[in-house]
Parts: structure tokens; C-alpha cells; sequence
């Protein structure tokens, strides 16, 4: 039955769709086959049936991983859809990053439960690429039209993210010595990555900063840029404390060290603020809101791997020492501008597997 299938689907693949347009004009159902076919040309008759079957599969697909038999409909249909729902050059950027996220969780799940093999590598290692060269792409087309706001977004989420995912990766191939060889060359390329989107969301920065809006009135945009980290700051706070007790105590406590540095670079820019050094207080302020916007990401993954792993190998390691840890390690990630507010250094991740391994 299957062969028969799949040769049908080889013989008849949906070709016309205009054909279908009657239909369409009567029903946004067949509007949704309409835009799936129109952009995915040739697609399989059974994909669309498996996206169409009351959305179950679909939602089922969603954390399909590399080798199971739905992560065809993740990544082939439910992303695809998602992607042409992105109207603007900013929302296609922002999901092709997500997508790259996505594919360095599967690679973290994977390894978390030993199963990261050479094929799921490669497979992740060329998708992550394609997400994120695709994602520079549109950046492009923002800077070109002098969109360096919605530039500094998307380079600073995927800059974010990218550094949080090196970490725990990085930390599962230290204690998870027999898949290192597996992870290593995904630790490098997310390195690289990470360091280009750095740049670009630097170079995007200076650009905003060179502006005519900038120049108008530094102080006004300095104050619109402290509202905006404040806000982001109260956001993780109160994400912290609603999450707490879901998952390993030593994840919030080293989150709360992450936290602690995004307040501290926070009142670095009030003191620029303060006397009237605005864009250095900018700078600081917007440091900050990438701090805060780590943190949370990295609870939220972390809490995604579940208890299969502990961060943080010493429960007993005092605030104080992680503090003085991550500001020793984090040096050239975040680099802050000189004076009152610098904090460099980055928080080491220690895994270990718990007693039911």
C-alpha cells in the first residue's frame, strides 16, 4: 500500500492550482491548500493531507526530532507555513532565526538523550546554516532601506540565542564525552555565527547611533532606550519568579546571577544618564536588555531539556562565586564601553547526568 502510494503521488503531483480556484473563493480552507502548493510547487498530495488532518499531526510534529518519522511534517509544512505568514523582510528574519534556534535545541535534545548521530548532525549543521544565511539576507534588505532599528532587533535575538545555545552545548560536549566529536563541529559553527550576527548588530548599532534622529535628540532616545530595558528587566523578573520551582533550583539560582548582571549594567547607563553622557547610557541600557533577554532564554531551554541534566555541577557554590565567575568568563561577549557599568566575564555551565542515568 505504501509503494502504490508513494508512486501515485510521484505520478500525480498537485500541478494546477488554479484549478482550485473556485473552490477557494468559497472556502478558507482550500485558500490554506491554495498557498501551501503555490509555494512549495510540487508537494507530496499526502504532506498537505497530513497538514489538513484536523491540525492533530501538525501539533504532534512540533517536537519531532531528526530520525522520527513527523519531523518531515515540522520542517516541511509547519515551518513553511509559518514562514509565508511572514509578510515584512524583519518577520521573515526574525523566524529564520527562530528556525536556527530550533535546530540547536534538536541537536541538544538529541545529545541530552545520546542519540546524536552523525546523519542528525549533518542535517542539523546544513539546516542551521541555510536558517541563518537566509535570516542575513533579509537583515541586508533592511539595512538597505535604512530599517537599522529592526537590524539591531534581529541581530541582537539571534546573537542571544546563539550564545546561550554555545553554552549548553558546550557543556554537553564536555560531560557527554562520547558524543563530543558529534557536538564540537556544531559548537564551532554556532560560534562563528554568533560572532558575525555580534558584528552586524554592532555595525547596526552605529549606524542608529549616527542617525539624524539620534543626533536630533540623544537624550530623549537615551530615555526611550532606559523604558525600554527597565521594562524588559521587570518582564524576566516576574518570568523568574512565576517559573521558579518548575525545574532545577540551581538553573534559577545561576539565572539570577545573569539577571544581576543585566541590573547591574542597567544602573551603569542611569549613571550616564545622569550626567549626561547619553550614548554611552544607550549602549549600557541596551547591554542590559540583552542580558535580561538571555536569562530568560536560557531557563526556557534549559527547563526544555528537563531534569534529565543538572547546571551547575556544585550546588553548594555560593551567589558570590558565580557572580565573580561570570564576570571573570564573559569578557569579549558582551563587551560594555568603558567607565561606570562595565561588566565582562560569562557564566560557566557545569552538567552532569542525574542518578537515573
Amino acid at each position: 500500500m505504501r509503494e502504490y502510494l508513494a508512486a501515485h503521488v510521484r505520478m500525480h503531483p498537485i500541478r494546477n492550482v488554479a484549478s482550485l480556484r473556485l473552490i477557494e473563493e468559497r472556502s478558507t480552507f482550500f485558500s490554506l491548500i491554495h498557498l501551501i502548493t503555490k509555494n512549495l510547487h510540487y508537494m507530496p498530495i499526502t504532506l498537505i493531507l497530513a497538514l489538513l488532518a484536523g491540525g492533530s499531526i501538525s501539533y504532534a510534529a512540533e517536537g519531532a526530532l531528526p530520525g522520527e518519522s513527523l519531523y518531515a511534517v515540522k520542517t516541511n509544512i509547519n515551518e513553511n507555513v509559518r514562514s509565508f505568514l511572514a509578510f515584512s523582510d524583519e518577520a521573515e528574519a526574525s523566524l529564520e532565526a527562530s528556525f536556527a534556534a530550533e535546530r540547536l535545541k534538536e541537536a541538544e535534545q538529541l545529545a541530552s538523550r545520546g542519540k546524536l548521530n552523525a546523519e542528525a548532525r549533518v542535517q542539523i549543521e546544513e539546516n542551521f546554516e541555510a536558517h541563518v544565511a537566509r535570516s542575513e539576507e533579509k537583515v541586508k534588505k533592511l539595512e538597505k532601506k535604512n530599517s537599522f532599528d529592526a537590524a539591531v532587533e534581529v541581530n541582537t535575538h539571534l546573537e542571544t540565542s546563539l550564545n546561550v545555545h554555545e553554552e549548553i552545548l558546550t557543556a554537553l560536549a564536555k560531560e557527554k564525552e562520547e558524543l563530543r566529536s558529534a557536538i564540537k563541529p556544531i559548537v564551532l559553527k554556532v560560534r562563528v555565527r554568533r560572532d558575525q550576527a555580534s558584528k552586524r548588530r554592532r555595525d547596526a548599532e552605529g549606524e542608529v547611533s549616527a542617525s539624524d534622529r539620534m543626533k536630533a535628540d540623544r537624550e530623549a532616545a537615551a530615555e526611550g532606550k532606559m523604558r525600554a530595558a527597565e521594562k524588559k528587566l521587570e518582564e524576566v523578573r516576574k518570568f523568574l519568579l512565576n517559573h521558579r520551582g518548575r525545574g532545577d533550583a540551581n538553573v534559577y539560582e545561576e539565572a539570577e546571577v545573569k539577571l544581576g548582571l543585566a541590573e547591574k549594567l542597567f544602573a551603569g547607563g542611569k549613571a550616564k544618564f545622569e550626567v549626561k553622557l547619553y550614548v554611552e547610557a544607550f549602549e549600557l541600557f541596551q547591554q542590559s536588555m540583552r542580558f535580561a533577554e538571555e536569562t530568560k532564554l536560557f531557563v526556557t531551554i534549559r527547563n526544555e531539556l528537563g531534569a534529565r541534566f543538572h547546571i551547575l555541577g556544585n550546588a553548594s557554590t555560593s551567589r558570590e562565586e558565580m557572580q565573580e565567575g561570570a564576570e571573570e568568563k564573559r569578557e569579549d561577549k558582551y563587551p560594555a564601553p568603558s567607565g561606570e557599568g562595565e561588566v565582562s566575564g560569562s557564566i560557566k555551565i557545569n552538567i552532569r547526568p542525574t542518578e537515573d542515568q
